[in-house]
């Protein structure tokens, strides 16, 4: 293929693309239209009445009414109904109508449900805007085989069965926009390439959920789908990944996934080798992990926020001097391990470069106290107090035959774990102070033979004896 044919094909392929989008234009141009016409009915007294001129139209106010039901005259192609004031809404009367191709029912707030499903008919475009509908058994619509279009926008829909449109065969446009979206399992539909076609405004669908509230459905779906798939099973064992909150990004060009990964209690003796993008919280509580390393080493684990190992059996974590993840994490828990002792440099230097820890938890681990490891561990605790959140809970280890077992550590006074000396002054400090004196001394009559000499011219004796 010569460069004239891509180039060709490019044109082709650009056009066929402005070609769809302008449909798409046209399609809701025509549906807003028609949603305006449709609503005229909202003029009339509580009646319906016949326009003949605008393609047989039957519009009624407040409720079909009955008298229509067995009129020879009557032939209506369209039907609109508005201003419903019952709850409830009986679609059964279209059996009436076969020559019936469009049916509005719409401005309704009060109705929340239909009464019976659909019947076996022929209708082609069914609008129920503006509605109060919730839910809709996956059988409603079955008998309208040939439907092409069904407008279900502006309801208080949470759920819509896959079944209600994969099993409509013909039809080709779905409007949902302006409901309260669950954003579950349920929806997950309209992620499919062949059902979400379909929707004609799924780029305005929210959800209505709380934790997702406002947020476009698409997007939400995807996450969930992407962690789905990427939620980590370890030796056979899978790990529970949910999605707990959608944020937008600072300057709201994005939007960033909350995800936790909960890992606990699955007997693992590992980090998981692979983890979902964008998790926030990782739980791998109640296991038997005892190396740490994966922090370091592991670039899947940089931007994880929160790491919980509570009840492992990790010992060290002098591993983690250096480690980039010290500088970005947000809670660290290490509650209930068998840490002794660790060298509090190796997380000081990224405390100091971290702007954004939240919670640190040290408490209920087998602390060693003695004169070596405690004073530092004591500075290291008073000085992060504020983020130490189990502070009371870190105590020295337990021993029987130790009078500072299992007292906190914050509280402890140093000359119980380094000893009171047993005279005043020590070998060491009785050697300082013989030294001093001696070069007090010397000094002292330096200044005294200078003095001598100048006054007597008298040498010192010392000088005299040098021969």
């Amino acid at each position: 293929m010569n460069s004239f044919q891509l180039v060709f094909f490019q044109v082709l392929k650009s056009m066929k693309t402005f070609l769809v989008h302008l449909f798409f234009i046209w399609i809701l141009i025509i549906q807003a239209l028609h949603l305006g016409n449709s609503g005229s009915c909202n003029s009339l007294s509580k009646r319906c009445e016949m326009r003949t001129d605008k393609l047989d139209k039957l519009l009624c106010n407040g409720g079909f009414q009955k008298n229509y039901l067995n009129s020879t005259s009557v032939h209506p192609r369209i039907i609109v109904i508005c201003q419903v004031t019952s709850s409830s809404f009986d679609p059964a009367f279209i059996s009436n109508f076969p020559q019936l191709y469009r049916l509005s029912l719409i401005n309704s707030p009060n109705i929340s449900k239909f009464t019976q499903p659909f019947p076996n008919h022929r209708l082609q475009v069914l609008n129920l805007t503006r509605l109060g509908l919730v839910h809709l058994h996956h059988n409603t619509f079955e008998g309208l085989k040939h439907l092409r279009i069904l407008d279900l926008s502006h309801n208080k829909l949470k759920q819509l069965d896959r079944h209600i449109v994969e099993h409509l065969s013909e039809l080709q446009q779905i409007f949902l926009r302006s409901n309260n979206w669950d954003c579950d399992s349920h929806l997950k539909w309209v992620l499919n390439p062949l059902l979400g076609k379909k929707l004609m405004d799924a780029n305005h669908m929210t959800c209505g959920v709380l934790k997702y509230k406002g947020k476009p459905v698409l997007a939400v779906m995807s996450f969930i789908k992407n962690l789905r798939n990427e939620c980590p099973k370890v030796d056979s064992k899978s790990c529970n990944c949910s999605l707990d909150l959608i944020v937008w990004s600072p300057n709201k060009d994005y939007l960033v996934p909350v995800t936790t990964v909960n890992c606990s209690r699955l007997d693992l003796d590992h980090f998981p080798a692979s983890i979902p993008s964008n998790i926030t919280t990782l739980l791998l509580t109640g296991n038997k992990i005892s190396d740490i390393s994966p922090l370091l080493t592991n670039p899947k684990y940089l931007d994880v926020s929160d790491i919980y190992l509570d009840e492992n059996q990790i010992s060290n974590i002098d591993k983690l001097e250096g480690a980039d993840w010290l500088t970005k994490f947000r809670v660290f828990s290490l509650r209930s391990n068998k840490l002794t002792a660790f060298p509090t440099f190796a997380l000081e230097n990224g405390f100091r470069k971290n702007g954004q820890i939240g919670k640190i938890y040290f408490g209920n681990n087998p602390w060693i106290c003695d004169c070596t490891f405690t004073p530092s561990f004591k500075d290291f605790i008073i000085k992060y107090t504020d983020l130490i959140e189990d502070i009371d809970d870190i105590r020295c280890a337990f021993s029987e035959d130790d009078d500072n077992s299992l007292k906190v550590i914050s509280e402890l006074k140093l000359s119980s774990v380094c000893g009171v000396p047993s005279s005043f002054l020590s070998p060491l400090d009785c050697l300082n102070v013989l030294l001093i004196c001696l070069i007090i001394f010397v000094i002292l009559k330096l200044l005294y033979d200078y003095w001598l000499y100048k006054s007597s011219g008298k040498l010192p004796w010392i000088i005299t004896k040098i021969p």
